[in-house]
């Protein structure tokens, strides 16, 4: 709740893929706790050569991403990426999110207003 409340626009898109199937019944729980637009943002995908084509579809032709990388058993998770020297999407959204806090560069549109805000409020205090 308090994520959803302050972060509320964070959240492009989720695609959940290879997921068990009683992922689908908690999420059917879950769903009725988050605000709307967050649970339209969220897509189960599934898992096989079909749900790759989907999800490839749904991210578009700048995305990198092999069949391989999400088509594969629960041990080889993070193989293709580690194989071809690229950090796992958690890792590299962190690293993301670090240097736009480091550097102050916002990284939502919500922080930019804020950050605007917060110039022209001391812009207009000094003398």
């Amino acid at each position: 709740k308090i994520a959803q409340d302050n972060y509320p626009e964070s959240l492009a898109a989720a695609y959940i893929v290879n997921a068990p199937t009683v992922f689908s019944v908690v999420w059917a729980v879950v769903r009725q706790f988050l605000d709307p637009r967050t649970v339209a943002k969220v897509h189960i995908m599934g898992s096989g050569p079909k749900m790759y084509a989907k999800l490839k579809e749904a991210l578009g032709p700048d995305c990198f991403l092999a069949e391989h990388m999400v088509c594969c058993k629960k041990a080889d998770v993070g193989k293709a990426e580690q194989a071809m020297g690229l950090q796992s999407g958690m890792a590299a959204s962190q690293t993301w999110i670090r240097e736009r806090v480091a550097s102050g560069i916002p990284w939502s549109e919500e922080a930019a207003s804020t950050t605007a805000a917060a110039a022209t409020s001391r812009a207009a205090a000094e003398p």
